[in-house]
């Protein structure tokens, strides 16, 4: 990527700079170099108004805004999404406005707002089916999860399966199995719950590289409803088996904290049981509840301090624009006002000297009427006239 941005620099080319700096923000974002990430869409954002590109321009405030998302800085994040949607609709350019959308309303659901977010998805989803089946089917989806989180799984199935009627994918049917299978779990329904999970594994094993394990916590789950204990615990065993090659999952917190509960209302587990389930939780004591909290808390707090900097760093040039800007117009003022100083010193000059002037003619021409009168005896300038016109005849 660094022979891309050398290239671009070299023969002075925005657009692959532009680009450049659009995928090393993406690579950022995914490192989790949330401060780096805003830079580089900010740049990108930049060079595409330089060459006039506003529909990339807005792509960049979306991307600005799922950072900030992420790093649970919600009225930010907010920003750069309605920034994006105006942007969009000045240009008359709707095609980004499903996931613009997406966004927003996930970032109401984050925050618990559950009314605006279903208005946003409203909102994706009418602009949405002018496109293709693919945003339809995520804003449906979301749609489900939305009615998931407040408790209503009949709401929650209805878009599940408005969604399973799409031509989705392999992969995105999987899903939305396992998402069926949760709201009957529930719902304590066994039989229902056990159908769409049994079709969701199926579904996940035939996928490559396919993560097993919030299947098999859902399976656990459905066995401690039906009071096999013993099978949910090697549900659970599987999930940590799967997880020991890396630790950073919610899946296994959720497998070591129902694993703990377990062997703790169950006394009457086998010794090896018992023996097995202190194994796992000595190697993975680090992931209890309480470490998971202040792992968040500590990388949250980190994202927003980042983006914190990022933000000073940016009202610093503003200001400084602003001050160049001011001095600018200040100085242009005071130049305009010595101007026109000097313009109005010149113009009295000028009267005054124009007044002077004619009051030398006006002496002239007092001083010959004076002769005149003397010369034929007038006493003044009426009586001299009244003579002149008498000599006319």
């Amino acid at each position: 990527m660094e022979k891309v941005k050398e290239l671009a620099e070299e023969v002075s080319n925005n657009e692959y700079l532009a680009k450049y700096y659009a995928h090393y923000g993406l690579l950022k974002r995914e490192e989790g170099i949330y401060g780096e990430a805003v830079n580089a869409y900010q740049e990108a954002y930049d060079l595409y108004e330089k060459n006039r590109d506003p529909g990339r321009q807005a792509l960049m405030l979306k991307n600005i805004g799922h950072v900030y998302r992420m790093s649970k800085m919600y009225v930010q994040a907010l920003k750069y999404f309605e920034d994006a949607e105006r942007l969009n609709l000045k240009i008359n350019s709707s095609d980004q406005l499903p996931r613009i959308y997406e966004n927003i309303a996930l970032t109401y659901m984050d925050k618990g707002d559950y009314h605006l977010a279903e208005q946003y998805l409203q909102k994706g989803l009418k602009s949405a089916r002018d496109y293709n089946q693919e945003k339809v089917s995520v804003l449906l989806n979301l749609y489900g999860k939305l009615y998931f989180m407040q408790g209503e799984y009949d709401m929650a199935r209805e878009y599940y399966n408005q969604t399973l009627a799409l031509n989705i994918t392999d992969t995105e049917r999987s899903y939305l199995y396992g998402n069926m299978g949760e709201t009957y779990l529930k719902e304590g329904n066994i039989k229902e719950a056990e159908l769409w999970l049994t079709n969701a594994m199926q579904e996940k094993k035939k996928l490559s590289n396919s993560d097993l394990r919030p299947n098999f916590n859902y399976l656990a789950e459905l066995e401690i409803l039906k009071g096999n204990i013993q099978e949910a615990l090697n549900h659970y065993h599987q999930v940590v088996q799967i997880s020991s090659e890396g630790l950073q999952s919610s899946e296994l917190d959720v497998a070591i904290t129902s694993l703990d509960n377990l062997y703790t209302e169950h006394e009457q587990l086998i010794i090896s049981d018992i023996e097995r389930y202190k194994q796992f939780r000595s190697v993975f004591a680090s992931k209890s509840k309480h470490n998971k909290e202040q792992r968040e808390e500590m990388e949250t707090l980190y994202h927003q301090a980042s983006l914190g900097a990022v933000e000073s760093d940016a009202q610093h040039k503003q200001a400084t624009l602003q001050f160049k800007k001011e001095t600018f117009t200040f100085q242009l003022s005071t130049l305009l006002t010595t101007f026109l100083m000097v313009l109005s010193f010149l113009l009295i000059v000028y009267i005054i000297n124009k007044h002077r002037k004619d009051k030398r003619a006006l002496g002239r021409y007092e001083s010959g009427l004076q002769v005149m009168m003397d010369e034929y005896g007038a006493k003044n300038v009426v009586e001299l006239q009244k003579i002149l016109s008498r000599m006319a005849e």
